[in-house]
């Protein structure tokens, strides 16, 4: 099947952060796994992460390690695994106000992104004996002696399985003594203390036996409770990706997609992009972009940078900001980002970017031009050249009302710029 220039919009939007139309003809027309092909297969060069000094304060490494990880989604040609790691660090969070090392957040971020197109056990094992996970969900508390019931509940409740779905208090109980023993050192590294380890027999799921921690990962994920978890994790995979609304007949088949590739996330996100349900309208700008998104997108399209703009403040301030999710639930979704205070908060980002681009001249050839022909240039800049009939008429009307003596050609790529930010179709993806 052909992929259609609508489709090539729809999957970049969703599976990165959006494509310049100058780079759309080239997929428009081509059998359409080939394109998703192209964006899963496609191997980014290794990051270069940086460099965290002793010598600055905690809140200066994370300051550090934010506005790296902001701008590498912001340079990468095709930012499809920033994305994907962007969605494991909500579904896996751990967050600076209980673990302020950034050393360890910023490498548990590795961990995830080294693992995220790969197997989701390996994933949650390696990010299980993570030290910033360990810290986070007091797991290096965790002892034979004393058990902390506070990781085994998260991974089941939140991680694998769903509130109150596939487990009872019993499994908890059981999985915190599999647990005892992961821990971290005196210098904060991974450490499994066998002294601390309960190696008595424990019940989970109905399985009586000598239970460690990773084999209650495998029971979960490939054991009795396989299907359950593959539910859990396709609908939160759908639910980033398409839309809030999923047929549960769709659900099933997903699931059961994810099962059939041993929960390989390249292979199971390449079956559900190549599903005709993600292309259908009831998904059409149907997801709100989160503020890490909406900024990404707003700084890819202007070519600044994060730490120029020093746009991680105003995140904090929006309530979304790398390393920093409020609680082990992640991040609020959807209409959480377009209330009144969320918009005005927005526009306040917006206009700060917006007057930065245009003393960079940003826009600069749209002054010369009709505003019709300004309006949709522009909007092509910000990967949104289809808007409503009602949005390009009141950004034409901007444009128009500013080409006047007081305000100038400046004024009015900087008013446009701010007011395309703001539209419902850059908000929305």
């Amino acid at each position: 099947m052909a992929i259609t220039e609508l489709e090539v919009a729809h999957l970049y939007r969703r599976a990165a952060f959006g494509l310049p139309p100058s780079y759309l003809a080239g997929f428009i027309g081509q059998p359409r796994h080939h394109v998703v092909n192209a964006l899963l297969d496609w191997a980014p060069p290794a990051p270069k992460y940086p460099t965290i000094s002793p010598a600055d304060s905690d809140y200066q490494q994370l300051v550090i390690i934010r506005r790296w990880w902001l701008q590498h989604m912001i340079d990468q040609p095709n930012p499809t695994r920033e994305k994907l790691t962007l969605f494991w660090h909500n579904l896996l969070p751990t967050s600076y106000w209980k673990v302020p090392v950034p050393k360890l957040l910023l490498q548990q971020n590795e961990v995830i992104r080294n693992h995220a197109y790969g197997s989701i056990a390996d994933l949650i094992k390696a990010v299980s004996k993570d030290p910033a996970m360990l810290l986070y969900l007091d797991n290096w508390l965790n002892k034979a002696s004393s058990p902390n019931e506070n990781f085994a509940r998260e991974l089941m409740e939140l991680f694998t399985l769903g509130v109150d779905n596939g487990y009872t208090q019993q499994d908890v109980v059981e999985g915190a003594r599999a647990w005892s023993g992961h821990g971290v050192d005196a210098g904060q590294n991974y450490v499994f203390s066998q002294n601390s380890h309960d190696t008595g027999s424990k019940t989970i799921f109905g399985v009586t036996q000598n239970w460690d921690g990773p084999q209650v990962i495998d029971e979960i994920l490939s054991g009795s409770r396989s299907v359950t978890s593959t539910t859990f994790l396709a609908r939160r995979f759908w639910e980033w990706y398409a839309g809030p609304t999923i047929d549960s007949n769709l659900i099933n088949v997903l699931a059961a997609e994810l099962r059939r590739v041993n929960l390989n996330t390249r292979e199971f996100l390449r079956f559900m992009f190549n599903r005709d349900e993600f292309y259908s309208e009831i998904y059409s700008k149907t997801l709100v972009r989160g503020p890490i998104e909406w900024a990404v997108c707003l700084l890819r399209a202007t070519g600044l940078s994060s730490t120029a703009t020093e746009v991680d403040w105003a995140l904090a301030d929006l309530g979304q900001c790398p390393f920093e999710p409020p609680s082990v639930s992640g991040w609020r979704t959807g209409p959480a980002w377009i209330t009144e205070a969320a918009v005005w908060k927005k526009a306040t980002i917006a206009s700060h970017i917006a007057w930065m681009a245009n003393a960079a001249g940003f826009l600069s050839p749209i002054e010369q031009m009709s505003a019709e022909q300004a309006v949709q240039t522009a909007l092509e800049y910000f990967s949104t050249p289809r808007v409503s009939a009602t949005t390009r008429s009141a950004l034409e009307t901007i444009v128009r009302s500013n080409r006047n003596p007081s305000i100038g050609g400046s004024g009015q790529r900087a008013n446009l710029i701010r007011a395309i930010a703001l539209t419902p179709e850059f908000q929305l993806t």
